[in-house]
C-alpha cells in the first residue's frame, strides 16, 4: 500500500477509535442510568410491598384487597413501571421517605423512562436504520459520519498535492495510477 493511502487508513482508523470512545462512554452512561431506574422501581417495590402485603393481615376481606393490591404492585414491578408504582405509592397515602430529593430522583427516573419509551416507538415506527423518519440525534451521527469520512479524503487529497509538486512524488502517483488500472 502506497505512503498516502496508508496516512489516509491511519487517520480514519485514528477517527474510528475515538467515535468508539465516545460510542463506549455513552453506553455506559446508559446503563448507569438503567441501574438508577431498577434501583428506584426496586425501592419503591419494596417499600409498597412492605405496606401491603397480604400476609400481614388477619381480617379475611383486607387480606383480598391486599392480595389484588399486590398483585397490581407486582406486575408493575416486573414491567419496570415506576409510573404505576407511583401511582399506587400515592394512593397508599402520605409516606415518610416522600421528600424533595426522593421526588427528584423519581422524576428523574420517570424522564429517562418516558425517553426509552419513545426510542422504543420510534424505532418501531421507522425501524432501526431509516434514516427518513429516523430522529435528530441519528442524522447527527449519521452526518458526523460522513464529516469523518470527507475529512480522511480531504487529507489523502493534500498528501497526493505534496506528492505531486515534486517530479519523484508525481512520477510515483502516476506509477500508482497505473499500475491500479487508472
Amino acid at each position: 500500500m502506497p505512503p498516502h493511502e496508508q496516512a489516509a487508513a491511519h487517520a480514519r482508523a485514528r477517527r474510528k477509535s475515538k467515535a468508539q470512545k465516545a460510542q463506549e462512554a455513552a453506553e455506559k452512561i446508559a446503563r448507569e442510568e438503567q441501574q438508577r431506574l431498577l434501583s428506584n422501581t426496586k425501592t419503591l417495590y419494596r417499600q409498597l410491598a412492605r405496606t401491603h402485603h397480604p400476609d400481614l393481615e388477619r381480617d379475611p376481606a383486607t387480606q383480598a384487597h391486599k392480595t389484588a393490591l399486590m398483585q397490581r404492585i407486582t406486575e408493575a414491578y416486573e414491567a419496570n413501571d415506576l409510573y404505576t408504582l407511583l401511582q399506587l405509592l400515592s394512593e397508599s397515602g402520605p409516606a415518610a421517605s416522600a421528600d424533595d430529593d426522593v421526588l427528584t430522583r423519581y422524576t428523574q427516573a420517570l424522564h429517562q423512562q418516558q425517553t426509552e419509551l419513545k426510542q422504543q416507538l420510534n424505532e418501531l415506527k421507522y425501524g432501526d436504520n431509516g434514516f427518513s423518519g429516523s430522529s435528530g440525534k441519528k442524522r447527527e451521527a449519521e452526518l458526523r459520519q460522513l464529516k469523518r469520512h470527507l475529512r480522511a479524503e480531504a487529507e489523502y487529497l493534500e498528501h497526493i498535492l505534496r506528492l505531486i509538486q515534486e517530479p519523484e512524488g508525481l512520477r510515483e502517483v502516476l506509477r500508482d495510477l497505473s499500475a491500479s488500472g487508472h
